[in-house]
């Protein structure tokens, strides 16, 4: 058994084994992530599972109304949710702050419908219980992400960061390669919360 005051380290026994990634697919742009793929080229089922998502967002492009929540903040579900995770953020569960983390997500999230401006209003329901000290934010959205040169406009190269393809087994969950540099990433970031 880990004694109380010793950072935790990352159990592989307790997370299921992932190893495929999402590498043999473009995932630059939900456009690029939705183009057929060569039919000899035998795709892990992440890959699979992302392709139908983004084929899925694309046909959603232009039809899903008010898709982008930092222009609607103010929709009742939304209204709901913040005050929820305000309430409940507020109460002291036990001594200490209590520590929030937003995880990695795959930098496609962004550009689906319906979930542009997410990051944008997780931060603003957060923030005043920052400011009051009720909690301790850690922002790992992008954790994950790397510089690649892209495209932009008219075919210009432009520095962009995007999700690393080799930390994702799907569209929703990092593999091991991502977990681990997920966990070296965020232990520092934990010890000096948890034992300053």
């Amino acid at each position: 058994m880990q004694a109380l005051n010793t950072p935790a380290s990352f159990n592989r026994a307790m997370n299921t084994q992932v190893s495929q990634n999402l590498c043999q697919i473009n995932t630059a742009t939900v456009a690029s992530c939705a183009q057929e793929t060569p039919t000899s080229v035998a795709l892990n089922h992440g890959a699979i599972g992302a392709k139908q998502l983004c084929a899925g967002w694309q046909a959603q492009f232009g039809k899903t109304p008010g898709g982008d929540l930092s222009v609607q903040p103010h929709m009742p579900e939304t209204l709901l949710a913040q005050k929820l995770t305000r309430e409940t953020f507020s109460r002291e569960a036990w001594p200490g702050k209590t520590i929030v983390v937003l995880v990695p997500t795959h930098h496609l999230w962004s550009q689906a419908p319906m979930a542009t401006g997410q990051h944008a209003l997780a931060l603003e329901v957060l923030q005043p219980l920052v400011a009051s000290g009720n909690i301790a934010l850690i922002d790992a959205t992008t954790a994950l992400d790397i510089l690649v040169t892209a495209p932009v406009g008219a075919g210009d190269l432009q520095p962009i960061l995007q999700s690393d393809c080799s930390s994702f087994g799907d569209l929703f969950h990092q593999n091991d390669v991502g977990r681990e540099r997920l966990m070296t990433w965020l232990t520092p970031r934990l010890e000096k919360l948890l034992y300053r």
